[in-house]
């Protein structure tokens, strides 16, 4: 719905640059004593000046939006400990645990929020929304934050397989499912691809 909304109001404003450079060019351009040439510079720099001051204006009401989102989303939001984050995945294992931690550290980084703020029953669309200008999460600096953790290279092959096999991280919901993803096959993640195939 949001992204519907978008195109709508990019499509609105599109429409209004053309209407508006139309308007002047009839009521004003087209009317000067000057040669078609000039003309159309006229309305060239008419068209940039009008399509400049949009973007500008445009930028500045998106990070003024920004900035109330994530406000309001850090004005609600109540800490979570690693402890509480931990029993809310559900997870045991000291080596899930660390990875786990490790992961929400890395996406609280990128976010540009404390760790606390990240609950595992966090939408990850809603997180994107209130606090990036960003479509998703960056995965790039997780896997890394995975390899320097297990001291291990990554397997790309695994988010691969997964995707083709219809549990990939486009079908993940929640931060906790994001976590998840990556714990749920710690061996097979970060196994050397000569090794998987052996197996």
């Amino acid at each position: 719905m949001r992204s519907l909304l978008h195109y709508l109001a990019s499509l609105a404003v599109f429409l209004g640059v053309f209407l508006l450079n139309s308007l002047i060019y009839i009521t004003v351009i087209a009317r000067l004593n000057v040669s078609e040439t000039t003309r159309k510079v006229l309305a060239g720099i008419v068209l940039v000046s009008i399509v400049a001051t949009v973007w500008v204006v445009g930028s500045r009401i998106s990070r003024r939006k920004a900035a109330q989102r994530r406000t309001a989303f850090l004005s609600e939001r109540v800490g979570l400990s690693d402890v509480d984050f931990l029993r809310e995945l559900g997870v045991q294992d000291e080596r899930e645990r660390r990875i786990a931690r490790a992961i929400r550290n890395t996406a609280a980084r990128e976010y540009r929020v404390p760790a606390e703020m990240l609950h595992a029953s966090d939408e990850l669309a809603a997180l994107d929304y209130a606090l990036t200008s960003a479509i998703t999460l960056s995965f790039d600096p997780v896997r890394n934050a995975i390899r320097t953790e297990l001291g291990s290279e990554y397997d790309w092959w695994f988010e691969q397989s997964e995707t083709m096999e219809g549990r990939g991280l486009l079908d993940v919901r929640t931060f906790g499912e994001f976590v998840q993803f990556y714990l749920k096959n710690l061996d097979r993640l970060t196994a050397p691809k000569r090794d998987a195939v052996q197996g």
